[in-house]
């Protein structure tokens, strides 16, 4: 399931689809940070999340956008080209997945694989896209993936706190880029 959503975040072009696919991201991390914090700990980064997308939504409607991304293309960002990309990502994601679960000890290799494919399509979002929207979600992709991985680490109560604050805190920077600096904008509404 995080495979499809991973693939479906680089592929999309409609910015309502690519926040919902982030808010589906946190729900699935909360569950998967659930094996080693509490359920409470989980629910709070999925609420943490769900503010930021929040945050980013109001962001963008503030702007004036509409529903296609990424019109000028620096490098080759067609459809198959992130299609076949985010393919190649994933299965160095599962590769790499075997060897963090044998660095540490508690984390389950589904975890672990689950960790593995959001940090390195949160690289890949990154690396493809130069909108600040866009660069956000790859930031936010990212660092869900950072988030499974440390909370099997150190599982504390104020990581989980100041890791949700970092959450928040790079939803509002993008908000606000998307507001103030209209080159930022995904897409300029036609018209306005």
């Amino acid at each position: 399931m995080i495979a499809l959503l991973c693939i479906l975040l680089v592929v999309w072009d409609n910015p309502k689809f690519v926040l919902a696919g982030l808010c589906v991201v946190y729900a699935l991390s909360a569950w998967l940070v659930i094996t080693s914090l509490p359920p409470s700990s989980g629910g709070a980064k999925f609420l943490a999340g769900l503010v930021a997308c929040g945050i980013i939504y109001l962001g963008l409607s503030g702007s004036g956008w509409d529903d296609e991304l990424d019109h000028d293309h620096p490098i080759p960002t067609g459809k198959p080209f992130r299609i076949g990309a985010s393919l190649l990502v994933l299965l160095a994601a599962i590769g790499l997945s075997g060897n963090v679960s044998t660095l540490i000890p508690d984390l389950l290799s589904y975890v672990a694989q689950g960790a593995m494919m959001l940090l390195v399509t949160g690289i890949l979002i990154l690396g493809l896209f130069d909108s600040a929207f866009r660069v956000g979600i790859g930031l936010l992709v990212l660092l869900a993936g950072f988030d499974i991985l440390y909370s099997s680490v150190e599982p504390s109560l104020a990581i989980v706190a100041l890791l949700a604050l970092v959450h928040i805190g790079i939803a509002w920077v993008v908000s606000y880029l998307l507001l103030i600096n209209p080159s930022t904008l995904p897409h300029e509404r036609i018209g306005s």
